[in-house]
């Protein structure tokens, strides 16, 4: 049960980061911060779950995330996931990637603005690059990137292919 409670914890944190990118969340991108809470609260049977669940489910339920609040929610998470030893298992991180497009996704289109986030955390998870699908998602993002901006073109081409990765990531 630990194993999937880290899973989970990493794609909240995921959608976390994906949600915060363009650098506010929307009435999308809440609804399915709140979608999170409600579809992982079964989990909460287990006490190590059930603190994180009690010191996040407020934040979400309270209406409004703000950005100070996205912040309080990176730092209890990086908190628990320190706790549970989640930090040294590099397969959750395909739990935070599978969290993060569906962060990206929520807001119903992908900017320039997110796309450069994003390629800012591959550049920082470099040691990823050569694994399926990061592998797939560093060559689309250079790709998408090499004009500076993304047209609506590429806006659907990401969206497909994030939406096509999710599948292939699918949490737990």
């Amino acid at each position: 049960m630990k194993t999937q409670i880290q899973n989970v914890a990493y794609e909240l944190a995921g959608l976390i980061y994906g949600i915060s990118l363009d650098g506010h969340v929307n009435k999308n991108e809440f609804d399915k911060l709140k979608t999170w809470c409600e579809n992982h609260e079964h989990l909460c049977e287990q006490e190590e779950f059930k603190v994180l669940h009690e010191q996040v489910n407020p934040i979400i339920q309270s209406g409004i995330v703000t950005n100070e609040e996205i912040a309080d929610l990176k730092d209890i998470l990086n908190d628990f996931l320190k706790k549970t030893g989640a930090h040294e298992d590099e397969k959750l991180n395909l739990f935070f990637l599978h969290g993060l497009f569906e962060g990206i996704l929520a807001s119903g289109e992908v900017n320039t603005y997110e796309v450069f986030k994003l390629n800012q955390w591959i550049q920082k998870n470099e040691h990823l690059k050569d694994q399926k699908p990061f592998d797939e998602l560093h060559q689309m993002i250079g790709q998408v990137l090499k004009n500076h901006r993304i047209s609506n073109e590429d806006g659907v081409k990401l969206k497909s292919f994030f939406s096509d990765l999710m599948k292939k990531t699918k949490a737990g």
